[in-house]
């Protein structure tokens, strides 16, 4: 995971970052990433994300999907009669 420093951060900035993080009981660098992701537009829950697109996979009707199942054992055994 990459880091970052900030130099010259303002007084004021880093005081409201720091109460935010203690009230939301964070730390300063988990409070920073929320900060910067919900200033960036960008979900900082790579969790939800996650959990999202397992959901459509499951409501994903089975009929949708073009792929085709076919049994291993045939393949199996056309390799062994070859």
């Amino acid at each position: 995971m990459k880091s970052i420093q900030i130099k010259d951060l303002p007084e004021h900035l880093y005081i409201r970052l720091s109460q935010k993080a203690e009230i939301e009981r964070r730390s300063l660098a988990q409070q920073a990433i929320i900060a910067l992701a919900s200033g960036l537009g960008v979900d900082a829950n790579p969790r939800k994300k996650r959990e999202e697109t397992l959901s459509r996979i499951a409501n994903r009707k089975q009929d949708d999907v073009s792929l085709t199942t076919e049994d291993p054992v045939i393949f199996i055994r056309e390799d062994r009669e070859r």
